[in-house]
């Protein structure tokens, strides 16, 4: 067995994905340079990749798509500012995979440092919600508060590799964050599937 094979067994074992999506996962680091002669495989696997996960349990997720079906009808359909239009399901399914990597970015906050976040999950003006996807923290014990800094989060599939900030979004936030989220094309409607019972 090789040593990437190996990583991908690792990843099968801790992230519970099948061996396409492990052997995506790495082919994607490798192709995307966080992979290099400084930053071998086993090395990112092991201090960047899995200390950098967080899971989302069914509760999450069922609160993402409740939140992202919210502000549906407020949201352009329009696919990356095209011409061409989203239908409704393809809409909620990418706004619900966005609202994922926030989730997952303030878990990951939680993890590490204990920082208890609010997202802005609500209807209302854009202006009030570009800057920053992170708009309360806190601290144990602490009064939440807006963050000093604006947060944007940016999330993206398995197989992307950079950070995408369209238009004049750079200068929106201060810090810009991307996030992985292992979701497939058909997320939503196999999350439908799972908790339909017959």
């Amino acid at each position: 067995m090789s040593k990437f094979e190996k990583i991908e067994q690792v990843i099968v074992e801790k992230l519970g994905v099948d061996s396409s999506e492990s052997a995506k996962i790495l082919e994607k680091a490798l192709i995307g340079g966080e992979i290099t002669d400084k930053m071998p495989a086993e090395q990112w696997l092991e201090e960047r990749f899995l200390p950098n996960c967080v899971v989302i349990d069914e509760e999450g997720y069922s609160k993402m798509c409740i939140d992202a079906l919210k502000i549906l009808g407020t949201t352009a359909a329009t696919d990356y500012g095209g011409s061409r239009q989203r239908d409704l399901g393809q809409l909620w399914a990418d706004m619900t995979r966005g609202y994922l990597g926030e989730l997952a970015f303030s878990l990951f906050l939680k993890n590490k440092w204990n920082i208890e976040s609010e997202l802005g999950h609500e209807v209302g003006a854009i202006e009030d919600f570009l800057p920053t996807d992170i708009h309360l923290v806190s601290k144990k014990g602490e009064i939440s508060r807006p963050p000093k800094i604006n947060i944007g989060i940016k999330t993206i599939k398995w197989n992307g590799i950079w950070l995408d900030i369209p238009g004049d979004q750079f200068s929106h936030s201060d810090v810009h964050v991307v996030v992985k989220v292992g979701t497939g094309r058909d997320h939503l409607f196999a999350f439908f599937k799972k908790i339909v019972t017959i």
